[in-house]
């Protein structure tokens, strides 16, 4: 695939584009263990519940954020029902980038 098949492909420059392997279970049924995602590096402040690519841990997580501009916190939500929600100010999570896509082996 061509860079510019990829820009088109995810409305993003290809510079901007990162393919990540997800680990874990956090966010089943959307991204399965395994799968690759598509995260596009430019998009690092959160948007209403959109999905992102955090560095927690020493490792890389999946999870939707839900940003509170008044407290200046982010709500970290998983898919999974068994996972718990949490709050951490927005200066203390390293955010990625936003998840574009996912690939699905047939």
């Amino acid at each position: 695939m061509s860079s510019n098949e990829l820009a088109e492909i995810f409305a993003t420059p290809h510079r901007n584009i990162r393919f990540l392997k997800v680990v874990g279970t956090g966010m089943v049924p959307l991204l399965e263990p395994g799968q690759w995602v598509a995260v596009d590096t430019s998009e690092d402040e959160p948007r209403h519940h959109a999905v992102y690519a955090l560095h927690i841990a020493g490792g890389i997580d999946f999870k939707h954020l839900m940003a509170d501009g008044r407290t200046r916190t982010v709500k970290v939500i998983s898919e999974a029902a068994w996972c718990v929600t949490y709050e951490v100010p927005l200066d203390k999570l390293e955010i990625l980038g936003r998840v574009v896509g996912r690939f699905v082996r047939m």
